[in-house]
Parts: C-alpha cells; structure tokens; sequence
C-alpha cells in the first residue's frame, strides 16, 4: 500500500475558462495490497482496519463479514484555487481534503 503521483488537470477537464490558476495539481492516490492479518504486518493501518482484518482471521462464518482492508489517504491537505466568478468577480477558494499525502490500510 503506496503513494502514485497523480496531477489533475483543470485544463483537460475544461475548467480552465473558470479556474484562473492552478491549471492543475498533484492529487495523487494509492494504490496496493493490504495483507491479512494486518496486525502481523509493518504497513500502516488504522485502528479501524485493524479490527475488521482481527475480525475476518478469526474466520466467522458470517454474511456480516466486513470485506478486507482497502488501501486509502491516511492524511490530506487542501488545495487553493483563484476561479473566476463572474467576468468582474475573482474569488479565491480552499478545498479541503484534494491532496493525498500517504497512504494507510
């Protein structure tokens, strides 16, 4: 479970009549396995994938078995970006959560 580079382009998307800058920026994503156990192993999980990975090597036959860990951002950050609002408006906006930063089971 790893980090890929991944740069998201305002103007392969189109918005570059609106979105003034960045054109683009690195969102990146991961991407990889997460084994079971995961208690057992030296990637990093959470807490909560923790308990799902114990839960499902205890080998319950249960229709509520949760599936296994997914490998997911562990920390983000956000992005900001100077869009045009209207042909005399220029506004600056934050969004939250845009960027991964790492990557955890």
């Amino acid at each position: 479970c790893h980090l890929e580079p991944w740069t998201f382009s305002f103007t392969r998307m189109g918005w570059d009549a609106w979105v003034i800058t960045p054109t683009g920026f690195e969102a990146n994503y991961c991407v990889g396995p997460c084994p079971e156990p995961l208690l057992n192993s030296s990637i990093t999980f959470t807490n909560y994938a923790g308990i799902k990975s114990l839960f499902r090597s205890r080998g319950f036959a249960d229709s509520l078995e949760p599936p296994a860990a997914s490998c997911v951002p562990l920390h983000m950050t956000a992005v900001s970006l100077l869009v045009q609002k209207s042909e005399s408006v220029v506004e600056v906006k934050h969004l939250d959560e845009m960027k991964a930063l790492d990557c955890a089971c």
